[in-house]
C-alpha cells in the first residue's frame, strides 16, 4: 500500500508549443485524445463480438486558444493558413517535475473563432498528431 508520501501530484501547469526544439507558443485549455480505432471481431453465427481488434491509432488535439509569444520566432506566423506552419512538438510541463510528456508530430487541421458578448475573441484549434510520448516516470 503506498503512502501520500510515495504518491506525486501533477498538475501540468504549462503546456508549451517548440518547433525545432525552441519553445515558440503557450497553449491554453488543451485536449489530447487517443484512439486506437479499435473494432469487434465477430464469428459466423454469433451475434456477439468475440475480441476487439485494435487496428488504428489516431492522436487529435484541442485547443481554446494559441498564443505566441511576444517578438518569438512563430510571431512571424501571425494568422497562419492551414497548412503552413511546420510540424511542432507539445509538451506538458510541471513545476515541481519537469516535463510530463509530449504530443509530437502536429499539425493545425482546423480553425475556428467565437465572439461572445463581453468576452475576448476565442480561437479554436484542431490539431492532428503522430504520437503521445510518456516523458515521466
Amino acid at each position: 500500500m503506498s503512502t501520500v508520501k510515495d504518491q506525486k501530484t501533477l498538475h501540468a501547469n504549462h503546456a508549451v508549443v517548440k518547433i525545432g526544439g525552441q519553445v515558440v507558443a503557450r497553449l491554453q485549455n488543451i485536449q489530447v485524445n487517443r484512439d486506437s480505432g479499435a473494432d469487434y471481431v465477430y464469428e459466423v453465427g454469433s451475434i456477439d463480438p468475440v475480441e476487439i481488434n485494435h487496428n488504428r491509432r489516431s492522436v487529435r488535439v484541442s485547443v481554446s486558444k494559441l498564443i505566441f509569444r511576444q517578438g518569438g520566432p512563430a510571431a512571424q506566423f501571425g494568422r497562419f493558413e492551414l497548412g503552413e506552419l511546420p510540424p511542432f512538438e507539445i509538451t506538458f510541463q510541471d513545476r515541481d517535475y519537469g516535463n510530463l510528456w509530449s504530443v509530437v508530430g502536429c499539425e493545425v487541421v482546423g480553425d475556428s473563432a467565437s465572439v461572445s458578448v463581453s468576452q475576448r475573441v476565442a480561437e479554436n484549434l484542431t490539431i492532428m498528431a503522430l504520437k503521445v510520448n510518456n516523458l515521466s516516470k
